[in-house]
This record gives C-alpha cells, structure tokens and sequence, in this order.
C-alpha cells in the first residue's frame, strides 16, 4: 500500500470515527472535541516537551484540562465565561505570532519557557480547544463547525494546489522550505470563496466584513501552520505522533484549526 492510499484510508476512518460521535448530538461532539484535546496534550507533551506520563506536569496538565473543560461544557456553560476565556486564546495566539516573527531558529527560547511552566500546558490548550466546543452550544453549531472544518481544509488543499502549479517564490524556507507565496495567495483566495459561499447558502450570512474577516482567517489558519513548523524544526521531528497513519499526529492535523478558532469564535460571535 503506497503513502496516497493510506493517507485515503486514514481519511475515512477519521470521518467513520467523527460520525459515530455525531450520533450522540452535541454531547457526542463536545465529547470528541475533549478526547481529542488530551491526545493533543499527550502528543506535544511526550514528543516535543520530551516529559513521561509518570511526571507530574503531565499529570497536572491532564487532570487540570479535564476538569475545566468538564466545568465550563457540562456542567457550568455560560456564554461570558467562553467570552473571556475566548479573548484569551486571542492572547496565547498573539504570543505564538510573536515566537514566529521573532524568534531565531537556534533559540528556542519558547519551548524552554513552556517546558518551566509545563504543569501549566493543560490550560495553555484548554483555550483554544474551548474555542471549538463553544461553538457546539451554538443554535447552528453543525452549520458552523462545518465551515470551520471546510474552511480550514480549503485553506491547505487551496495553497497545495496553487503552489504545486504556480509557486516559485518561496514563503518562509527557514520555517517551511516547501511552502510559497503564491501557494499562500491560492490558500487565501479558494478559501475565500469557499467559505463565502457557504456562509450564504448555509447561514444566511455574507457581507463584506465576513469576507475580510475569512481572509484574516485564511492568513492565521497558515501562520498557526507554520508556528507548528517552526516548532518541529527546532525539536528536529517530523511528526507530533503516529497516531493517524500516512498523517502522523493529532497536532500535525489540526494545528491551523486549532490556532484560527479563537478568532473564528470572534467571528461567529459577532456576525452569527
């Protein structure tokens, strides 16, 4: 079986498993939403911070998102707690742009500073995984996570196609040799459009705000992109896990998602 099938196979079986969680409903989701938030904490815990499942920080870190996460889904929702811890995923993002863009290669200062506060990692993600369940509450939740979901992958297969047929002028080849600026311009602009017509079609929604707020959207979805590159190449790993094969891990899959859903929460506060 060659890597293209596998990849397939993967696929499939990543949607049979969603599926069956969104049998259940919302609770099924926001279920699935948390499990894969701790797998997350594993994946960057073991493989990047390098730390067992013995140590107390992953101990803490676990126990600690499992708990909130609980809290604030099921047993105390309320729409300005998610406000506040929204706004401050918006934070956590705004200090990752600021680890991209000025960061060397050979510093590592971030890693080292999330490795002293590591006990802390639990919370650390539990803000942008609250971003998504947030949107499960919402009256149009399947509509929403949807285009969220289709909006994120459009950004990828969008930037793939265009940079395998038009990029020459490469984008950040310290970060992500592979990655051009015309792949990030087709990124933007399929995603765009994509997105725009669904909001339509689907909510009832467009305007010109949305569309310059999908555009933004487009633009974070592939720096939370290349913030996980960036990551990697200074660790000298290529995959978060083996978790999914031909994709490797659960961060690895959902990094660009996880980074655009704070500000996409925004989005769908403000707009839906």
């Amino acid at each position: 079986m060659n890597n293209t099938q596998l990849r397939i196979l993967s696929v499939i079986g990543m949607l049979f498993i969603v599926g069956a969680f969104s049998f259940f409903g919302q609770m099924g989701i926001l279920l699935f939403v948390m499990i894969c938030g701790l797998i997350l904490i594993d994946e960057f815990m073991i493989k990047m911070i390098k730390l067992d499942r013995l140590h107390f920080s992953y101990i803490a870190s676990v126990t600690s998102f499992v708990i909130a996460y609980v809290f604030f889904n099921f047993i105390d929702y309320n729409r300005s707690y998610f406000l506040h811890l929204i706004n401050f995923a918006v934070l956590i993002n705004i200090s990752l742009i600021c680890y991209l863009i000025f960061e060397k290669m050979d510093s590592h200062l971030y890693l080292k500073s999330l490795k002293k506060i590591s006990f802390f990692l639990g919370l650390y993600f539990l803000f942008p995984i609250l971003a998504i369940s947030n949107l499960v509450h919402h009256n149009e939740w399947i509509n929403l996570i949807f285009l969220l979901v289709l909006f994120n992958s459009a950004v990828d297969t969008g930037a793939w196609l265009a940079g395998k047929n038009f990029g020459k002028h490469k984008l950040w080849p310290s970060v992500s040799p592979k990655k051009t600026i015309e792949g990030a311009v087709g990124g933007v602009i399929i995603s765009v459009l994509i997105a725009s017509v669904c909001s339509y079609y689907m909510l009832e929604k467009l305007s010109v705000s949305i569309v310059l707020c999908f555009a933004l959207l487009s633009v974070l979805a592939q720096m939370g992109d290349l913030i996980e590159s960036k990551f990697k190449r200074q660790l000298k790993i290529k995959d978060s896990s083996n978790l999914i094969p031909g994709h490797g891990g659960i961060y690895d899959r959902i990094d660009s998602l996880l980074f655009v859903a704070p500000f996409y929460a925004l989005l769908v506060r403000n707009f839906y």
